[in-house]
This record gives C-alpha cells, structure tokens and sequence, in this order.
C-alpha cells in the first residue's frame, strides 16, 4: 500500500512510470525477477526490454520476445532496446544486428488496438561514453528500423516508435529530435544528476 500511494503524486501530471525491466511470467518462484502484472498494479504504463547491460548478463532475443508479448498481454507499452557492439560496429555488421533484433523482437507479437511499441536505438559501444552517435547516422537506423517493422506486416504499420539513447546531454538532445528524426530520448547517467536532466528537458522545449 505505501508504495502504491508513493506514485499517487503522478496522477493528474504529464509524468508517466516505467520499470527498466520485467519478467514473462506473473508468478512463480522466480526471485529477483519483475513481475508484469506487480508493474501494472503501482501504476507502470512503459517497460525497457532487452536493454545492453541485461543483455550482457545472458538475455537473450528469445526472452527479449516474451518480455514483448507478456508487456503487452498487460497493456504495457514495451520500450525494446537495440544496438550493436563496437566489435560489430567495426565490422561493418550494424544494419544485420539491428534487423536481427528487430525481427526477433517483435516475431508473432500481436497488438490490440490502441497499443503500439517503441524501440529504442542504443548503439552498446556509446553508452556512458559521453559521445553520442552522430545524428546521421541514427537517421540511417531509424530508416532501417522502420523499413524492418513495416515489412513484418499491417499488425505493425504506424503502430511503432524509435527514439535514441545512449550518452544523450543537453548539448546533443536538439540533434535527435529536429524534425521529428526521434519520438524520444532514453537519458543514462545525465538522469542522476537534477541540473543537467533538466537542461536536457529545457533543450527540448
């Protein structure tokens, strides 16, 4: 009950909650995972799927595809994360790796009305680095993405989003959503840090 009145103080606001991660199942013993149907309860509309640094902890692209379909099962809006390594990135291999993922991701989702998904483009290689993609070339992964999405089908026509992230600041925040390139941002480290969130939430503006 405390937690569910702590959130209440949203209500009434533009400020929406998400969690950075959830689980495929509701129940069961499975501790120290994040139950769908919990996030739903305190108020949670977004979930991130499939972020790097989970990846790089053993998620793979089949669970980042449960984790799709139980966020949605609960109205979730799923928030699935692609990107390729440095290593990939050298080899010239970044179109392949995002395609993957995106297939992969979405395979057998179905959306219901009203419902819709945003994958966000984190290059692995950028994160925390303080230097972010240039905007070009996110131009060039919003292309594929969205060339890869619509070619899965009508279920997914105008029912996708794709924002960035990775090393977002208030000096390149401008970058990513200069005509509409962007529906969004995910912000890391410059989210701790009062001052320069806002800034970021200034430059938006």
């Amino acid at each position: 009950m405390a937690s569910r009145r702590r959130w209440n103080c949203f209500k009434g606001t533009e400020i929406k909650l998400g969690v950075q991660d959830i689980f495929y199942h509701d129940f069961g013993a499975y501790t120290g995972q994040i139950s769908p149907s919990v996030v739903k309860e305190i108020g949670c509309e977004y979930a991130i799927i499939g972020h790097s640094e989970v990846r790089k902890l053993g998620e793979t692209d089949e669970n980042v595809n449960r984790k799709v379909a139980v966020a949605l099962k609960h109205n979730l809006t799923p928030i699935i994360c692609v990107g390729e390594t440095f290593q990939e990135y050298e080899a010239k291999k970044t179109e392949v790796v995002i395609i993957n993922q995106v297939v992969k991701a979405l395979e057998d989702v179905k959306l219901e009305a009203g419902q819709k998904v945003i994958i966000a483009y984190e290059p692995v290689w950028v994160i925390g680095s303080g230097q972010a993609v240039d905007h070009g070339i996110f131009q060039q992964i919003v292309q594929i993405i969205a060339h890869t999405a619509i070619e899965m089908g009508e279920k997914l026509s105008n029912k996708f989003e794709v924002i960035y992230g990775g090393s977002v600041d208030e000096d390149n925040i401008k970058d990513f959503i200069a005509g509409n390139i962007s529906a969004g941002v995910i912000v890391g480290n410059n989210s701790l840090v009062a001052d320069k969130l806002l800034k970021i939430i200034r430059n938006i503006q």
